[in-house]
């Protein structure tokens, strides 16, 4: 048996490992399920490769079609420009990576990438941070919390940068140009090669001997360190996509030099491009997984081609597709506000809808429920991505919206503790709510309550329908305003005929005043629901207020079917009958009188919100 396994590993072949004890290089010699590890605590200058077992692992995973998670914690990273605010696309990309991060007990980064100083927006980078906090997502590391790899912004890393690039010239893996950006670069006539030189290199800079590069650049020639074509050309293997490569031996194939022969790495400032701080970056930061949009995939053999010159291990890619409208374009403004800003403002989308939403763009949800908060998400998340872009339906995002308020406003109700996403609810109807009626028209409603518990009060009863701020006050329009709607006051007053009796306008009326004189609503007046109380508190005096309403309601329609009968009367039968058709009567009375006859919750919930007064108001003031 000995024999036989030590033939089984002279078979075998050699591949890099890193040790997780000490993280020192060592060599592992694999054959079948036989390894022996060589090497140990070799020097850190060892030209051999080394590769995280984590990517390693995902790499082969994605090479099989098994796209599972890594084997341990993942470090990801979300890098935006303040160049603009965040939209859909960037945040989708932000919660990729967390969701990544916090399913394996990793960290997630947040790194500010402001080379581009001229086009930076003076509030971007404030806006980012308050968006991506407003939506869940709170960094491990990086501006405002900093860490042990800062600074997280690439501005104040730029010496970091301008030394990477010096050895990237020494290893001749880099040139410098000193062409002058003023020049007209070549017409290019290969597309693939558009865009791979940042200004043009317009005479043959590479070939300039390094002594004299140098000597030129130390007497103050500018220069920007442009990117040699590397000798093998690069790949590697998609968590999505599996094999991609720059040749047709790959299950994507990429054009041939794309973006890597002569792209500018160090400006003639010497400031970098994004392509190397990106690289450096991950590279010290020590990022494993890199989730980014489709978009970039055309920078990845670049960027391998940086890894494999600096002779680093890389992060494990996923490229995932881009979000669309219908017509496969690319979603802009025309066809939803796409800025995180604006969809909080003007639409009133909670922060639990809209991570749900993005998280189910391009994402295979392994269970059946699409409705997931935050923690759902993690507990669910796995690395199984579709491949092509994603056509957004919002139609999903009100659905997940309705289901979302829901819960909110349920879990808020049940509890006495401040609910910051319940209060957020509550902030958008009360904005929504100010901006559509004035004052004088809802606060005679109020009584001693302040409209922020009316709306608490709202919810309570109506908590299946909310989608946004400005549709939810117009369904719910009779809450906050006594102010009859024409179509209402021209209609006919209710009237029921039945088979036993005719009941008319009156006395609908007439038992309506008489349910308000009732002793039990009186008392319940005199209890009126105490100024700003818990949503707990405040759902449990609803519940005795509409158990009084209803109750007298019933009280009201047994004596009245009571009168229509002698004594001697038994038909008990007829008797049920009356009542169902008196209750089915003063309860679309009720609701005419109270509710302009619009569709909403019971007669005896909308009572226990406008309170006693408002309804004797509506009921006592509309003469027949």
């Amino acid at each position: 048996m000995l024999a036989n396994k030590r033939l089984l590993l002279q078979q075998s072949t050699a591949s890099p490992y890193v040790c997780r004890a000490c993280r020192e290089h060592s060599t592992l010699i694999t054959k079948g399920r036989y390894s022996v590890l060589l090497q140990r605590h070799s020097d850190k200058s060892n030209s051999s490769r080394s590769f995280s077992s984590s990517s390693r692992r995902s790499a082969k995973q994605a090479a099989t079609g098994k796209k599972l998670l890594p084997d341990g914690p993942a470090r990801t990273r979300f890098a935006p420009s303040p160049t603009g605010y965040l939209h859909l696309g960037s945040l989708r990309t932000a919660l990729f990576n967390y969701l990544l991060a916090k399913k394996t007990g990793g960290q997630f980064l947040l790194r500010i990438e402001d080379t581009d100083q001229k086009r930076l927006v003076s509030d971007a980078e404030q806006r980012l941070c308050d968006d991506l906090r407003w939506a869940g997502i709170q960094w491990d590391e990086g501006p405002q919390v900093g860490g042990p790899y800062g600074p997280y912004k690439q501005s104040e890393r730029t010496a970091l940068y301008q030394e990477h690039a010096q050895k990237l010239l020494d290893s001749h893996s880099a040139y410098r140009c000193f062409c002058s950006a003023d020049q007209p670069a070549p017409v290019q006539t290969d597309i693939s090669q558009i865009g791979a030189a940042v200004g043009g290199c317009q005479s043959d800079c590479a070939s300039i001997p390094d002594d004299q590069s140098a000597e030129r650049a130390q007497n103050g020639h500018r220069h920007v360190v442009r990117m040699r074509k590397p000798a093998k050309s690069p790949s590697w293997t998609d968590l999505v996509y599996g094999k991609v490569s720059l040749d047709k031996s790959s299950k994507k194939t990429l054009p041939q030099n794309l973006g890597v022969d002569g792209v500018v790495l160090l400006k003639g400032d010497g400031t970098p491009t994004y392509h190397l701080a990106n690289v450096v970056d991950d590279h010290h930061m020590k990022i494993t997984h890199v989730i980014r949009g489709s978009e970039w995939m055309a920078s990845t053999p670049l960027h391998m081609a940086l890894y494999g010159a600096f002779d680093w291990a890389s992060p494990a890619f996923a490229h995932v597709g881009l979000l669309t409208d219908k017509d496969q374009a690319k979603l802009s403004k025309r066809n939803f506000d796409t800025d995180i800003g604006s969809i909080r403002q003007k639409h009133g989308i909670l922060p639990e809808t809209l991570t749900n939403f993005l998280a189910l763009l391009g994402w295979r949800n392994p269970t059946r429920d699409d409705v997931m908060e935050m923690k759902d998400l993690i507990n669910t998340f796995d690395l199984k991505f579709t491949k092509g872009n994603t056509i957004v339906a919002f139609d999903k995002l009100w659905y997940l919206q309705k289901n979302h308020a829901k819960i909110i406003i349920e879990r808020a109700m049940n509890s006495s503790a401040t609910d910051p996403s319940f209060e957020n609810l509550v902030g958008f109807v009360v904005d929504a709510v100010k901006k559509e009626y004035s004052p004088d028209q809802y606060t005679p409603i109020l009584g001693q309550r302040d409209l922020k518990t009316h709306i608490m009060s709202v919810l309570s009863v109506d908590d299946k329908n909310y989608e946004n701020p400005t549709e939810y006050v117009a369904r719910n329009k009779y809450f906050f305003t006594s102010d009859l709607p024409a179509a209402a006051a021209t209609a006919t007053d209710p009237q029921l005929t039945t088979n036993e009796i005719e009941i008319s306008a009156s006395e609908l009326q007439s038992a309506a005043l008489e349910l308000l004189a009732s002793d039990s609503l009186e008392r319940l007046a005199a209890a009126s629901v105490p100024h700003d109380p818990s949503p707990a508190a405040l759902k449990a005096h609803l519940a005795r207020s509409a158990a009084a309403y209803s109750a007298a309601i019933e009280d009201v329609c047994r004596e009245r079917v009571a009168a229509s009968f002698s004594v001697q009367d038994g038909d008990e039968e007829a008797k049920t009958r009356l009542l169902k058709e008196w209750r089915k009567a003063i309860h679309r009375y009720l609701r005419d009188k109270l509710m302009f006859g619009m569709s909403g919750p019971s007669s005896s919930q909308t009572m226990s919100v406008l309170g006693y007064e408002e309804c004797c108001r509506r009921i006592g003031a509309m003469t027949v």
